[in-house]
């Protein structure tokens, strides 16, 4: 397994990449400031939110400038590029209550479980014999990323991707992922891989948890960044993958 990570991050990393330079990462360091003061409760909700509509106007001037492509909704691409296995209406999708905004969220589920083909749990497609390839449903600036989990940590979302989607005005969580490809700041499209499926986080790393993507899609309205329900999103982009 470990060769075979290891030749996908090789092809990342020979790959071109659009990044921000020095003197334009003023809105993913303010992102990147704005979730540790909603983690500790430092910051009112309405100023979070007042603080969400600033930093959006400012990554959509941001994509523009670093030349990024838009990919309308219509053009979303289904996240798995192998190996899917799941039933989308049993994903788990259960946003009641959850406000990301106010981070005292009660017990609750506001993304979709993406089950992949992984009996053994060991991160590997049983069938293909290669890792689950995790790609951007759209186009977007990448607002934040771990990749340093180890079982150790707390963290319930392991090594992750958040992306802002400058076409919709929402922001996409990629979590449970073993390897990721892009950073903070970097413009990327619909369809590009972001990192390789992993069993990474809190409960997904013990072994009764099937190996599968956490993915949540939070549309930002005139009250705040809320969960969406995509799944006629994912079940058009899955037909098309098909076919």
């Amino acid at each position: 397994m470990r060769n075979v990570i290891a030749f996908f991050t090789f092809l990342m990393l020979i790959s071109p990449v659009t990044v921000m330079s020095a003197d334009q990462d003023d809105p993913i360091k303010e992102w990147s400031a704005l979730q540790k003061k909603s983690n500790v409760g430092n910051i009112s909700r309405k100023d979070a939110f007042a603080k969400i509509l600033d930093l959006c106007g400012k990554l959509d001037k941001y994509f523009i400038k670093m030349d990024g492509s838009k990919y309308s909704r219509e053009m979303w691409v289904f996240p798995v590029s192998n190996g899917f296995i799941g039933d989308l209406k049993n994903a788990g999708f259960n946003p009641a209550g959850y406000d990301f905004l106010w981070r005292k969220k009660p017990k609750n589920h506001p993304a979709f479980d993406l089950f992949v083909n992984d009996k053994d749990r060991d991160g590997i497609d049983d069938t293909a014999g290669f890792p689950f390839e995790i790609l951007s449903m759209s186009s977007g600036v990448v607002l934040e990323t771990n990749e340093k989990w180890v079982p150790k940590s707390k963290g319930l979302g392991g090594n992750y991707v958040w992306i802002y989607d400058t076409a919709t005005r929402g922001i996409f969580y990629y979590a449970h992922l073993n390897d990721v490809f892009v950073k903070a700041g970097e413009v990327v499209i619909a369809g590009q891989m972001i990192g390789l499926l992993g069993r990474t986080g809190k409960n997904a790393y013990h072994y009764k948890s099937p190996t599968h993507l956490h993915l949540m899609y939070l549309k930002i309205t005139d009250k705040g960044p809320f969960p969406e329900n995509i799944h006629a999103d994912l079940d058009r982009c899955l037909k098309a993958k098909k076919n």
